[in-house]
């Protein structure tokens, strides 16, 4: 009997056991507010959104959390409140992964890899920023699949206050840009050296042409640029490092200059009909009239 209830407490505490991480995995609810939102990202771990959220001042987590949502749901920051130096919606200070969750209306960007944060974004579309809709703020962002959209600019490479690192970028995905004049931007105040990664099986890559950073499709075709960036910045492409400056351009040779030939032709004196060659003639109808008009005298006197 006693072994018998041992056999079965140990099968119950195996099957507790087993429950363990099923009961983890659904203990999250769907968040559905602002504040229900800012509390889970204080404990970090796994979130879920129910529905569209209205964000109303910046958020900051410094737990590796991960916001996923199974219907597209967005962060909503238009007219949010802009409170000190950050106006993203999210800024990551750690391990931040957006899966399928869209970012919209932000004061500044729509996330930020702060330091030593780490951004991937995963099915993500960022719309409407009054700034950029990514920075990199010193810190690392993994694209997988991201839409930006109608922002005042794309993706920053900055360094702000206090920041140490060197921003970086890993393009292992898709990356395309609507409505916005710049995919990438690099704040030169503040940077001098930053870098990309491009995975090998990423459909889109990144590359610096002529002081551009160029979003390149399978095939090679460019997609969409950066603006022309300053000079003697150090960018690292996929390990290998190049420093940006001004393409020369090469100054045309001017044409040879060649004298005409000018040619001297020297012409012939026009010959003149009452002179020269017309003399001799002349003195001989001279002759013949004086002795015509000696004959005529002859005659006379006879």
């Amino acid at each position: 009997m006693r072994k018998f209830l041992v056999g079965l407490a140990s099968t119950m505490l195996l099957a507790v056991v087993a429950l363990v991480p099923a009961l983890k995995v659904n203990a999250a609810e769907p968040v559905t507010t602002e504040e229900e939102l800012i509390a889970a990202i204080a404990n970090g771990g796994d979130i879920v959104l129910g529905n569209d959220i209205q964000i109303t001042k910046p958020i900051e987590l410094f737990k590796d959390t991960e916001i996923s949502s199974l219907e597209g749901y967005t962060l909503d920051g238009t007219g949010m409140e802009l409170s000190g130096k950050n106006g993203s919606i999210l800024a990551a200070h750690a391990n931040l992964t957006l899966d399928n969750v869209n970012l919209k209306g932000a004061a500044k960007y729509g996330v930020q890899a702060y330091e030593n944060g780490n951004v991937t974004l995963n099915g993500v579309t960022i719309s409407n920023c009054e700034w950029g809709a990514v920075l990199v703020n010193g810190g690392q962002v993994i694209i997988n699949d991201l839409v930006m959209d109608s922002n005042a600019w794309g993706i920053e490479f900055a360094k702000g206050e206090n920041v140490t690192g060197d921003p970086a970028l890993v393009m292992d995905g898709t990356l395309s840009v609507k409505n916005q004049p710049d995919a990438i931007t690099v704040d030169e105040t503040q940077v001098d050296k930053f870098s990309v990664k491009n995975e090998e099986a990423s459909t889109n890559k990144i590359v610096l042409e002529d002081n551009k950073m160029l979003v390149k499709d399978a095939s090679g075709k460019t997609v969409v640029e950066s603006k022309v960036l300053a000079n003697d910045l150090v960018v690292s492409i996929d390990g290998v490092e190049a420093v940006t400056k001004e393409p020369e351009v090469e100054t045309p040779e001017e044409p040879e200059v060649t004298e005409p030939t000018v040619t001297t032709t020297t012409q012939a004196p026009e010959k003149n009909p009452n002179t020269s060659d017309s003399l001799p003639l002349y003195l001989i109808g001279m002759l013949a009239g004086t002795l015509g008009l000696g004959l005529c005298v002859k005659k006379l006197a006879k």
